[in-house]
C-alpha cells in the first residue's frame, strides 16, 4: 500500500484481528489513535516506509498467549522514519514489544506518560539486533531504558533522555556506556533522576 494509513479507535478495547489482516506494507505512514487497550492487531505488517505512530491513552495490549510478545504488529521490522510510541504501557513483566523489529532509520521516541511497569524490550535480539537512528526518550514514566542490551544507535545519531520521573541517572548512564561501546560517538544529552541505591545492572520488575 503506497498511501498513508490512519486508524483512529473510541473504542474501550480496539482488538481487530480481522482489520487489515493482509497488509505487510505501507508505502507512507502508518498513525494508529486509540483510547484505551489496543490487542491482535496489524499482525502481518512487516515494513513502513515513513513513520509510525501509536497513541493509546491506556494499557498497549496483552500479550500473546505462546509468546510472551505484545501482540501488535508482531512482524514488524522496518521504519524508515520515526517510530513514536505515545501514552502506552505494558505491565507484564519481559513483554517485548515489537519483536521481529530489526531498523528504525530515523528516531525512535517514547513520550507522554509512556510507562514500562513490566519493564518491557523492544525489537529483536541477537542476529540481527535493532538499529535506531536516533533515540529520544522524553516525559515518561520508564524506570529502564527498554531496549535489549545490543541495541545500537547510529554512530552520526543523536540520544536524547531527559524529564523522565522514575529514571535513575545510573540507568542512564549505563545505557550510554553500552551504546558507545557498540559505536555510538554522536551528540547524547541523558539525564535522570537521583536515586538512593546505585545501579548494578538493569532495573528489575516490581
Amino acid at each position: 500500500m503506497s498511501h498513508d494509513v490512519t486508524i483512529t479507535s473510541d473504542e474501550w478495547e480496539l482488538s481487530r484481528s480481522d482489520l487489515l489482516p493482509a497488509l505487510t506494507d505501507i508505502g507512507g505512514s502508518l498513525t494508529v489513535r486509540a483510547n484505551n487497550q489496543i490487542t491482535r492487531f496489524l499482525r502481518a505488517l512487516r515494513h513502513v516506509v515513513q513513520d509510525v505512530t501509536f497513541e493509546v491513552w491506556g494499557h498497549f495490549c496483552a500479550l500473546e498467549a505462546t509468546s510472551g510478545n505484545v501482540d501488535v504488529a508482531v512482524a514488524l521490522q522496518t521504519v524508515g522514519g520515526n517510530l513514536t510510541v505515545r501514552g502506552c504501557y505494558v505491565n507484564v513483566c519481559g513483554a517485548n514489544l515489537f519483536p521481529a523489529l530489526t531498523s528504525v532509520g530515523g528516531a525512535l521516541r517514547l513520550a507522554d506518560a509512556t510507562d514500562d511497569r513490566g519493564r518491557m524490550r523492544m525489537g529483536v535480539t541477537g542476529t540481527p539486533h535493532l538499529a535506531l537512528g536516533a533515540l529520544d526518550i522524553q516525559n515518561t514514566l520508564l524506570r529502564d531504558i527498554p531496549l535489549h542490551d545490543d541495541a545500537t544507535v547510529a554512530p552520526s545519531g543523536s540520544i536524547i533522555i531527559s524529564s523522565n520521573t522514575n529514571l535513575c541517572q545510573c540507568q542512564a548512564d549505563l545505557f550510554l556506556q553500552r551504546v558507545r561501546a557498540l559505536g555510538f560517538t554522536g551528540s547524547a544529552n541523558a539525564t535522570g533522576v537521583a536515586c538512593a541505591t546505585s545501579c548494578t545492572g538493569r532495573a528489575a520488575c516490581p
